[in-house]
């Protein structure tokens, strides 16, 4: 018994000599190659640091929605700025003021011309001051040329009767009638003509008029002025 587990210790001593195996060209175990087939010695090149992996998986689990940006128009889309088109633009600040202001002047001096062709009230009469804080404006009766003052308490014109009788073809008497003046207490007896042509400034027209024992040639009231759009 003793020389069998002898010769069997004596054949598992024994080493059988292992062929060699052909693995094709050997290749650097440790050698690693990355997706851009850039070749590294040790793998321990590709390791991703710890902290990084951390990130990674932070950023991972926190979601942050993503951010819009507002592009300004111009520069960024490949059209002019706003600074480049009034660099670019030839007409400059003060000439756009300048163009405006004589657009407007062009508007005033064509409004003047409107109303002075239309024979509006601004062209029409003309008032001159005269002592003791009078108004007069010169006014055609008939065929005589007045100075007609102007009452803004009379509701009334009235002609002189010194003035009617001078008149080449006077109009003919309406109506009788009893006027009260109102800076004076007596009352003034007159009467009513016929429509009478007359002229102020440009203006053309006939109107009825009252005719009385005054001092002035005439008294301009609001009943004239009413009828020419001045009041």
């Amino acid at each position: 018994m003793i020389s069998q587990q002898k010769q069997q210790q004596s054949i598992k001593s024994v080493d059988v000599p292992k062929r060699p195996v052909n693995y094709g060209p050997q290749v650097n175990q440790s050698a690693v190659t990355d997706l851009c087939g850039r070749v590294f010695d040790s793998p321990n090149m590709l390791e991703v640091p710890k902290q990084a992996e951390e990130g990674s998986s932070q950023n991972s689990s926190q979601y942050t929605p993503p951010v819009s940006v507002k592009t300004p128009v111009g520069g960024a889309l490949g059209l002019p700025t706003r600074k480049e088109q009034m660099q670019k633009d030839p007409l400059s600040q003060q000439e756009v003021q300048s163009s405006l202001s004589q657009s407007d002047d062009e508007k005033d001096k064509e409004f003047t011309e409107q109303g002075t062709s239309s024979g509006g009230p601004s062209d029409s009469i003309k008032i001159c001051r005269v002592q003791a804080g009078c108004s007069v404006v010169q006014i055609t009766v008939g065929d005589l040329l007045l100075n007609a003052k102007l009452d803004s308490g009379a509701e009334i014109t009235i002609l002189s009767s010194r003035m009617y009788d001078k008149l080449k073809k006077a109009p003919k008497k309406v109506q009788d009638v009893v006027m009260q003046m109102a800076n004076a207490e007596i009352a003034l007896k007159g009467f009513i003509t016929a429509p009478l042509k007359m002229q102020l400034g440009s203006r053309c027209f006939k109107e009825r008029i009252y005719v009385a024992p005054i001092v002035d040639d005439m008294l301009l009231g609001h009943d004239i002025l009413h009828h020419l759009g001045v009041l």
